[in-house]
């Protein structure tokens, strides 16, 4: 019996090795698969930072792009109309120094005909309007308002420059308005 006792003891022995070796098994393989996991979440949050830090560079560097091609149109914007407001005070002065005369017109055609000068500017105050259009769809408001002005200036000096009046001095000063305000604008822009 007693032999039969210390099998007994060596079999618990082994009962509680073995049970032992797989409860051990059991939570290193716990162990192994909670840190894995964690490790899996980790290199999931890293990715997605990286992902979103990508698109966020990506949406900067097209923001910037389309701030460049926005600052590009404006100073070619700019250049025109002050081009096209510098070439109709010149034929403003031509106009106001000129004689029109006294036709009697029933077409647009006879009128431009009769009175190539004054179709002249009526050309350029139509093609002033356009570039009106354009300022309100590309400037800021403050460029908007000061090519409003000298818009008005000019229309005002056409119909001066009709009677023979030098209305040019105040399209100077809304001129310098506006190139101040275009600068501002380039300048902070």
């Amino acid at each position: 019996m007693d032999l039969a006792a210390g099998d007994g003891g060596q079999i618990a022995a082994a009962w509680v090795a073995v049970g032992g070796t797989l409860l051990g098994a059991l939570a290193v393989g716990l162990l192994q698969g909670w840190q894995a996991s964690k490790q899996r979440a980790s290199q999931e949050r890293e990715g997605r930072a990286q992902r979103e830090e990508a698109a966020a560079a990506l949406a900067r560097q097209m923001l910037e792009a389309r701030l460049h091609w926005l600052r590009s149109e404006r100073r070619a914007l700019y250049a025109r109309v002050l081009d096209l407001a510098d070439e109709w005070s010149r034929a403003l002065q031509d106009l106001r120094d000129s004689k029109l005369p006294d036709a009697d017109v029933k077409t647009t055609a006879e009128a431009r005909a009769a009175m190539p000068l004054a179709a002249d500017n009526l050309d350029m105050m139509g093609r002033m309007t356009r570039m009106v259009a354009e300022v309100t769809l590309l400037a800021d408001s403050d460029v908007r308002a000061a090519v409003d002005g000298l818009h008005s200036a000019l229309r005002k000096a056409f119909a001066m420059a009709v009677k023979g009046q030098n209305g040019l001095p105040a399209v100077t000063a809304h001129r310098a308005e506006t190139i101040a305000a275009m600068r501002r604008e380039l300048v902070q822009g």
